[in-house]
């Protein structure tokens, strides 16, 4: 291998680290991005007959919303409430948007 052949293979190399490092940069930002909760929205109250539905931006309130015995649920992507906790949501957690209206389906859990 002469000397011009090395310096083209080291600059295709150069630029392919290159790429590389934007790219991973890139990814790096977007995993940024995805795992750091929004704090602008608002957090909705479902009423059901059996139980309470908080969905929406509930990040900031999930250690309150699990002292208020709230469970997780991925099938509704909401905490399951019981319905004596009402009031106590209602105090606690600020941001929530409530009609006051009581919706008269079961929530199938």
């Amino acid at each position: 291998m002469d000397k011009k052949q090395f310096e083209i293979i080291n600059t295709k190399l150069t630029t392919i680290l290159d790429l590389l490092q934007k790219e991973n940069k890139q990814t790096q930002n977007q995993t940024q991005n995805q795992t750091q909760p929004q704090y602008d929205k608002k957090i909705m109250l479902t009423n059901f007959k059996n139980c309470l539905l908080l969905h929406g931006n509930t990040y900031p309130y999930r250690s309150t919303i699990k002292q208020l015995s709230g469970k997780w649920n991925t099938k509704h992507k909401g905490w399951i409430v019981p319905k004596n906790q009402l009031s106590v949501v209602l105090q606690e957690i600020k941001e929530i948007n409530y009609n006051g209206v009581e919706n008269e389906k079961q929530l199938t859990i």
